[in-house]
């Protein structure tokens, strides 16, 4: 029996990674939708799994760079060039999540070490 893989065009990931990132942005807003933050970050993993290195990887910028658009957006009114810098900045941290995931997701107990490297990243975002 032969394994057939099914090709997807990267449009598609990037269109998970805009609707992972705004339900994801969705649970730290003051509309009720906490609730979002139980699987907002599944249909990142399912692109980081499934999609090609260079595809998961922009994914995964396009879903940090859509989330802290959405997040922090009001820091465009105290200075536009400086949001612009600070929200390249922490799309970085999508694009870095995406390669330790990869590294992760192949490995045993990656229940346990992927949520740990969204923490670390985290941790590092907040102390840098």
């Amino acid at each position: 029996m032969r394994c057939v893989t099914i090709s997807r065009p990267a449009g598609v990931f990037f269109a998970v990674a805009i609707f992972s990132g705004l339900i994801s942005a969705l649970s730290f807003d003051f509309s009720g939708g906490w609730f979002f933050v139980w699987f907002s970050l599944v249909p990142l993993l399912w692109i980081i799994d499934t999609a090609p290195f260079k595809v998961s990887f922009v994914g995964s910028l396009i879903f940090g760079f859509v989330f802290h658009v959405a997040v922090i957006f009001w820091v465009t009114r105290v200075t536009v060039p400086g949001a612009i810098v600070l929200f390249i900045y922490l799309t970085l941290y999508g694009g870095l999540f995406c390669i330790l995931g990869r590294y992760f997701l192949k490995r045993p107990f990656a229940l346990v070490t992927v949520p740990a490297a969204w923490v670390l990243l985290e941790f590092l975002q907040e102390n840098i």
